[in-house]
This record gives C-alpha cells, structure tokens and sequence, in this order.
C-alpha cells in the first residue's frame, strides 16, 4: 500500500504531504508487529518441535492492541496538521508531551525574554 501510495503521487503538495504523515504514522506503529511476526515465524520455522514461537505469538495481540489505540490517540492530531499545511512535520507530537509542558514552556519564555529587555 505504502508502495502505490507513493508512486500515484500527484502535483499537489498538500495532498503529497498528507500521503507521507499518515504513511510516517502507520509505518511507525506497525513497525514492532513486524518484527515480532518475523520473530515468531522465524521460531516456527527453526524449531517446530519447541514452543518459543507462541512467546512472541502472545505478544502480537497486546502489540496489535497498543498500536491500534496509538493510532485512535493520534487521529485528532493529524487531523489538525492535515488542516494546516504549514504545521506538517514542524511540531512535536503530543504523545511526547506532558499536558500543558508547552503552555508552561510558552510561559517561561515569555518571562525570561521580559526580564531579560528590562535588564533585571
């Protein structure tokens, strides 16, 4: 999918930019179910008499599951940079921001930067 995806590519940058965030995100989150599908697949196939293979076989649906709410997590997300094209790829996503860390941020930046042109 990520193959068609990239080679019908229009002229339209917005569009083009929307095509590589949602690729980015979903090649992201199902990057780890790959490697433990390849990681059970590779036990099966080694050592079919033993049972490491259901190791990793377990740990596919918990993987399947947290990839599935990181996705509906993110939905609101991409929306808003799908909404303004200027933001693509320029932030932060907020997974990796504790809820009001850049309110805060904002806030100290705006009182250092006054303290430091009234000379104090």
């Amino acid at each position: 999918m990520v193959h068609y995806l990239f080679s019908n590519r229009g002229r339209i940058q917005q569009t083009n930019s929307a095509i590589s965030t949602l690729t980015f995100y979903s090649v992201n989150c199902g990057a780890l179910n790959i490697v433990c599908t390849a990681a059970a697949i590779a036990c099966l196939v080694q050592l079919p008499q033993a049972l490491i293979w259901t190791l990793f076989f377990v740990c596919q649906s918990k993987l399947y599951f947290c990839s599935f709410m990181a996705i509906l997590n993110s939905r609101e997300y991409i929306r808003e940079l799908l909404h303004d094209p200027g933001s693509l790829m320029t932030e932060t996503h907020p997974c990796h921001l504790a809820k009001g860390t850049e309110h805060a941020a904002a806030s100290e930046t705006t009182t250092t930067n006054s303290s430091t042109s009234t000379g104090v």
